[in-house]
């Protein structure tokens, strides 16, 4: 995977590291290898840019079952204000697990 946003390569490499594989985005449509190596395609609808107002940058993409999905990836404090007050504690775990790997 190439890119000109070191994020992005950070991003791909930890989903593969978890079993999932971007295959690559052409028409449109993202295609990943999940852990079971199935092929999931996704509809790319819109991407919402980072800037320094939101502090992250999103897609919008619709699953082969027709389910709307949003992904997001951004600073700590953008994301940690939009996560439920019941899953903080467990997402914080996952985030320091992660940047210890």
């Amino acid at each position: 995977y190439i890119s000109s946003s070191p994020d992005e390569i950070a991003l791909v490499k930890g989903a593969k590291k978890y079993g999932f594989t971007y295959l690559g985005l052409e028409n449109n449509y993202m295609k990943v290898q999940n852990q079971k190596n199935e092929i999931e395609v996704y509809k790319l609808l819109h991407v919402l840019d980072f800037d320094p107002n939101r502090r992250r940058m999103s897609v919008i993409v619709r699953n082969s079952a027709g389910k709307i999905l949003l992904f997001c990836k951004g600073a700590d404090s953008s994301i940690f204000e939009r996560v439920p007050q019941e899953e903080i504690e467990q997402t914080k775990v996952h985030v320091e697990r992660n940047a210890l790997d």
